[in-house]
């Protein structure tokens, strides 16, 4: 996976529309977008999203990201929600055990 070069100040985003979608690595800053790849096998071209918060919000850490995807939708649980993200981006997350896991 390759991402920008520039250091990304809060690279994790949440991106809504009528309720939280989904959790991304913002990939590029623009004034008033932020290019957001959602795995790191994605076949598609990068998305553009607009920087309005009411779409992007975005975290410095990851646990943030779901902490909040998870207040505005009860659907998943943190297990589910934290799967999913390390098979999205595997190379970003060492074989380690969360801090919300009690094992």
């Amino acid at each position: 996976m390759k991402e920008n070069s520039q250091k990304i100040k809060k690279p994790w985003a949440v991106y809504s529309y009528a309720g939280p979608l989904g959790i991304a690595r913002v990939v590029k800053d623009g004034e008033s977008f932020v290019e957001l790849r959602y795995s790191e096998g994605q076949l598609f071209p990068l998305h553009l999203w607009s920087s309005n918060p009411s779409y992007i919000k975005r975290f410095e850490i990851v646990d943030d990201a779901i902490d909040y995807f998870l207040e505005k939708d009860h659907q998943y649980s943190r297990k589910r929600l934290e799967i999913k993200v390390r098979e999205d981006f595997p190379s970003l997350f060492p074989k380690t055990v969360s801090k919300h896991t009690n094992s």
